[in-house]
């Protein structure tokens, strides 16, 4: 928060901050801080000491959502944003609390011929007061910044469950799908909560045998291995299909991923694109290449 003008403000913080982006070295280490600043002018961005927190909360995601050493000017287009995002928030809330999210199901059709489903990704929408859409793009990176993907994924699976309960397969075989793929991010698989949660889910709708399919990114699957690796053993019980997604774009062992669990690798289409002919016949697992 300054008082200074807003040129004057940020000549200052871009030379403090330029001094901490070098890199040091830490014993044996070479570091290099990443940083997030957002500049909110008083009293200029803060007339009313009840929107501080509002203004506070919002100034930080806008900063993380601009990406790492970014920093974010608080003003008049960021004030409107503050209330939307706010606003937004409070749809998340009442989504998750309420299950009043809307379930979407979207066929994964086979590269052979661009028609047969191999499975079906659930994807999640959410409506404002007024029935309108809030975009993926628009709620996905608040609930990300505000701690909510928990809630967000595992609301997920309680809907994937009713209509389970209701149908079981028969609704998703007419459709050609067989089982249902749930994008699981990585603050939810390091939720204290996440196993306990989905076992509960689990048993409460007892899904068929490897129905449920939990997707991950190659990066997310690089950070957090020996997480998964303790999932994937402690939620065996349940028939769970696990799976990496975007693989090629780091640099994990395809033979450690199968060790663990993994049973499917979606394959990054820029990886399949770079593999000569016979890169592409050494490979002989089950590999599904998206959007190939």
């Amino acid at each position: 928060i300054f008082t200074a003008r807003k040129t004057e403000a940020l000549e200052k913080v871009e030379s403090i901050f330029n001094d901490l982006s070098r890199e040091i070295s830490l014993l044996e280490y070479n570091v290099k801080w990443d940083y997030n600043l957002s500049l909110i002018r008083y009293p200029n961005d803060i007339r009313n000491i009840s929107r501080l927190e509002k203004v506070l909360n919002t100034a930080r995601d806008e900063s993380i959502a601009l990406g790492p050493n970014s920093i974010y000017v608080f003003g008049d287009k960021g004030g409107r944003r503050a209330e939307r995002s706010q606003y937004v928030l409070g749809l998340i809330d009442e989504a998750i609390q309420k299950d009043k999210f809307e379930l979407f199901i979207q066929p994964i059709v086979s590269s052979k011929d661009d028609k047969t489903p191999i499975y079906g990704e659930a994807l999640l929408r959410l409506k404002d007061h007024n029935k309108n859409f809030v975009s993926p793009g628009e709620f996905v990176p608040i609930a990300n910044a505000n701690n909510r993907m928990f809630g967000v994924e595992m609301s997920i699976l309680n809907q994937i469950g009713e209509l389970w309960r209701a149908n079981g397969y028969t609704i998703f075989q007419h459709a050609g799908v067989e089982r249902i793929s749930v994008n699981i991010s990585a603050s939810t698989l390091q939720h204290p909560d996440f196993v306990t949660k989905v076992t509960q889910i689990c048993k409460k709708f007892k899904f068929g045998k490897k129905f449920l399919q939990f997707e991950i990114t190659e990066k997310v699957v690089e950070e957090n291995i020996d997480i998964i690796a303790n999932h994937i053993k402690d939620l065996a019980q349940f028939n769970i299909s696990w799976a990496v997604d975007n693989f090629g774009t780091g640099y994990s062992d395809l033979s450690e991923l199968l060790k663990i669990g993994f049973e499917q690798v979606k394959v990054d289409r820029n990886f399949i694109i770079d593999l000569d002919n016979n890169d592409r016949n050494v490979i002989s697992m089950k590999l599904i290449a998206d959007s190939v």
